[in-house]
């Protein structure tokens, strides 16, 4: 009886220790998984940032007089003049008119959540705009808000005087593994018009 009994506590134990093993293995593969996405997440963040940051600096380049600059200046939309042609990355003719170009946050239809859309076209109606395909979208991104300064770094809301933005992102993505948490993080950071604030600081 007692071999039976010593039989059956090795299975108990042996299995507990199964158990364990199998949820510790799981618990580091969800680590390592989440890791990685963390990466692949900071990754996409640097180039969002670095993409934003570099299409509102060249924002009014070519436009003589820096009050006609920004078209639309919302807490959720951004749009303004440049001669500079993102679509093909070299400064456009300026005998013609200036390109329009807007930044919105809009719903894909993908697995990638919501998009910021930058579209460029050559007057104000952004939703005929097509989207740029070198700079096109930006995933992942759950809410989208701007806020807007004057050559003072006096919050502003007439366009006319807007010479710099707070770009505020907040990216979210769904976890690695089904049930868990999502990755958010958030980046905040600030755009000059280069153009325009030269143009009225000298």
């Amino acid at each position: 009886m007692s071999v039976i009994l010593d039989a059956l506590g090795a299975i108990i134990i042996g299995g507990l220790v199964l158990i364990m093993l199998v949820t510790f293995t799981t618990q580091i593969r969800e680590t390592a998984e989440r890791q990685m996405y963390a990466v692949s997440m900071a990754t996409h963040m640097e180039r969002a940032s670095t993409r934003i940051n570099h299409l509102i600096g060249l924002a009014g380049l070519g436009i003589e007089d820096p009050k006609e600059a920004v078209v639309r200046a919302d807490s959720d939309v951004f749009v303004f003049r440049s001669y500079w042609d993102f679509q093909n990355d070299v400064m456009g003719p300026t005998s013609g008119p200036p390109n329009v170009l807007s930044i919105s946050l809009h719903d894909s239809n993908g697995a990638q959540g919501k998009a910021i859309e930058i579209r460029q076209g050559t007057d104000a109606n952004i939703d005929d705009d097509p989207v740029l395909e070198n700079l096109g979208y930006i995933f992942w991104v759950d809410d989208l808000n701007f806020v807007y300064y004057d050559i003072d770094n006096a919050k502003t809301t007439d366009i006319a005087t807007v010479r710099a933005a707070d770009v505020r992102l907040t990216f979210r993505r769904e976890g690695p593994l089904a049930g868990t948490r999502p990755l958010t993080n958030k980046l905040q950071m600030k755009c000059f018009l280069m153009n325009t604030y030269l143009q009225e600081g000298t």
